[in-house]
């Protein structure tokens, strides 16, 4: 978190990045947020939207000329077995694959 005259500034778990200006809030970043970023693909009849998906277990899709995230979306609800460390693909990530 950081501040500047009214304007505050947050860093949040799920990878948003939030400004408050007194009581208006204006979503500056979205990203993944946990882990690594496993796929990446760009529709053919669209250049423009790019999807994304990664260890969070959420699929995004991107406009890539303003570059902000257009949705998000979970790949799979149902929480799987929690990670061990050293055992997987991504040792990184604290989400339960699913």
């Amino acid at each position: 978190m950081d501040k500047k005259g009214d304007k505050i500034i947050v860093g949040c778990l799920n990878g948003d990045i939030i400004e408050i200006d007194g009581t208006a809030q204006k979503t500056v970043m979205q990203s993944h947020s946990d882990g690594e970023v496993w796929g990446l693909d760009i529709n053919p009849s669209n250049t423009n939207c790019i999807v994304t998906c990664g260890d969070d277990n959420k699929v995004k899709t991107w406009d890539f000329s303003s570059r902000t995230c257009k949705a998000t979306g979970t790949l799979d609800a149902k929480r799987g077995k929690d990670r061990k460390a050293g055992y997987g693909a991504s040792t990184l990530a604290n989400t339960t694959p699913n």
